[in-house]
């Protein structure tokens, strides 16, 4: 498992565990490059199809 953050911490100066989602690397990677989301309530992950 990898440490997805939110919003950078040099933006937020937010270290909290609400600011970041355990993830495998592989949907680590995807998050990253915005191929998923997470939702505001942060329990609904959504695929985005590139064209």
């Amino acid at each position: 498992m990898t440490l997805a953050i939110f919003v950078p911490f040099n933006v937020s100066h937010n270290d909290k565990v609400t600011n970041g989602i355990a993830l495998c690397p592989n949907l680590h990677r995807a998050f990253d490059r915005g191929l998923v989301s997470i939702s505001r309530i942060k329990d609904i992950v959504q695929c985005i199809h590139a064209e």
